[in-house]
């Protein structure tokens, strides 16, 4: 702690953009982690702020005493974004292995029906 009884900061995890950060700020929010941001992003009334590169990356910051908690967190949820992520591209490549093959003989099946019904 501070002289003045406030927390120290520390900085937990860096991520690229706003987005990213509420997204991580939002999961350590979750668990009663307070979460300060560190930014240089430059900002301008008339122009869009510049959130690409090392210019848009944003740290997190938690009190001293939770850091070690705050980055076993988001660990875990990476890894759990991660999996999920390579479950849903599974999940994509079936579903397109299934149309395709629903295609292929779907296709000439009807192709037949309709032979059938035009009396060929």
């Amino acid at each position: 702690m501070a002289s003045d009884d406030r927390p120290i900061y520390v900085p937990v995890l860096t991520v690229p953009g706003q987005i990213n950060a509420d997204l991580q700020k939002a999961v350590l929010d979750g668990y009663g982690i307070p979460v300060m941001y560190r930014s240089q992003t430059i900002t301008n009334p008339f122009l869009r702020s510049v959130n690409t590169g090392p210019m848009g990356e944003i740290t997190l910051l938690v009190p001293e005493e939770l850091a070690d908690e705050a980055r076993r967190i988001l660990e875990i949820n990476m890894d759990a974004e991660e999996e999920e992520l390579e479950t849903g591209r599974s999940r994509a490549m079936i579903r397109w292995v299934g149309i395709f093959l629903l295609i292929c003989f779907a296709l000439p099946f009807l192709n037949a029906l309709i032979g059938i019904w035009r009396g060929r």
